[in-house]
């Protein structure tokens, strides 16, 4: 995939800025601060929710520390071609004191940057789960290992990864606006302010605590994954991505596990496919028909959404430009109209992501 540069190819925003008073109440909470992303959030509020649980740095890590998970931020959101996202880190890694010349240097390669052999081949298996062609396996896990990480680590690793592709994806699709970041460490403001702003920053920044998952977290989709995870703080997290995405109002709960069949198979996922299509029967989709629409992404029993919502999904699993897909993605809005786009643009996002986190069950 391309990098992400501020001159790539980049559609004007699908999403009107709305600043919403509860939802900027929520993430400063959470962060400590109000990211612009918020402004984009207002008619996805369970979407809110999900960022929320992925802000890692507040207790979602006990194995991986904070700056090697803000350089895979940074690294995997360049491999995805994602400018939102990409800015968004490069703005928070200059407030938090990285000089500039270092984040240049990643940028052109992050294998002659100075990095430790261990954080280099951290970076590495974080890319290798963002592109999965193919999927990751035993043999990247065999590498961590060899590189010092305990399986544990490699789990966190995986779903650092994880959130990095949903974050990457749900700003892409609907083409969130860079300049919201562009520049942000150089205003006048922010540079006066910047010793301030790091220490909120960093207060905020703490490792979690293993333990078990609550009683009321141990069934649901992807039951599997969230297991795995356990007793690493991801557990509950990813449990709690998972129970806002299938409750997500927006869409049924068929073209809800269309797009997680879709994703899994095209991807190459066995299990988190075969996962998919339980709960794609579970919701009325007639069994025989499962495989000839994960086949060719059509169906006579596809309803006019769904009829859309296949394909766009196969679409967002990988892509050479960002461009391209945004504009597919103001196509998809014409036809099903706001409030399914949204919920879809999340949804596709939690599937990319999902779908592409097997490996913890090997480690498990």
């Amino acid at each position: 995939m391309a990098s992400a540069t501020p001159t790539m190819e980049w559609e004007e925003c699908l999403i009107p800025r709305r600043p919403d008073p509860e939802i900027d109440q929520a993430f400063k909470a959470a962060f400590g601060y109000v990211p612009p992303v918020t402004a984009y959030l207002w008619s996805v509020p369970w979407l809110a929710r999900v960022l929320i649980a992925l802000n890692l740095e507040a207790g979602g890590l006990c194995e991986v520390d904070t700056e090697l998970s803000e350089l895979v931020w940074l690294a995997v959101s360049q491999d995805n071609s994602c400018r939102y996202c990409f800015a968004a880190h490069r703005a928070f890694l200059r407030i938090q004191g990285f000089p500039e010349e270092r984040i240049r240097r990643l940028e052109q390669s992050f294998f002659e940057a100075g990095l430790a052999p261990k954080q280099r081949a951290a970076i590495e298996f974080a890319r290798r789960i963002s592109r999965s062609n193919p999927m990751v396996g035993a043999a990247e896990i065999e590498r961590m290992r060899s590189a010092g990480y305990s399986d544990a680590a490699v789990q966190e690793m995986a779903f650092i990864a994880g959130a990095v592709i949903l974050a990457n994806r749900t700003s892409t699709l609907p083409a969130m606006p860079p300049q919201d970041y562009d520049g942000m460490a150089d205003r006048p403001l922010v540079r006066l302010l910047r010793p301030l702003m790091a220490r909120r920053l960093r207060s905020s920044h703490h490792k979690g605590s293993p333990g078990p998952l609550p009683d009321s977290m141990r069934s649901g989709p992807y039951q599997y994954l969230v297991s795995a995870l356990e007793p690493l703080p991801a557990a509950p997290r990813l449990w709690t991505v998972l129970h806002e995405t299938f409750s997500a109002p927006g869409l049924t709960d068929r073209a809800r596990a269309l797009v997680f069949a879709v994703v899994a198979r095209g991807l190459g996922c066995p299990k988190a496919e075969g996962e998919a299509i339980r709960l794609l029967v579970e919701a009325g989709f007639p069994e025989p028909e499962v495989e000839p629409t994960l086949a060719h992404l059509a169906s006579p029993e596809l309803d006019e959404v769904e009829a859309v919502v296949v394909p766009f999904a196969r679409d967002t699993i990988r892509y050479a430009e960002p461009a391209p897909l945004q504009r597919r993605t103001r196509d998809v809005l014409t036809q099903v109209g706001p409030d399914a786009l949204g919920a879809l643009n999340g949804i596709v996002g939690v599937a990319n992501m999902v779908c592409r986190m097997g490996c913890v069950v090997e480690t498990h």
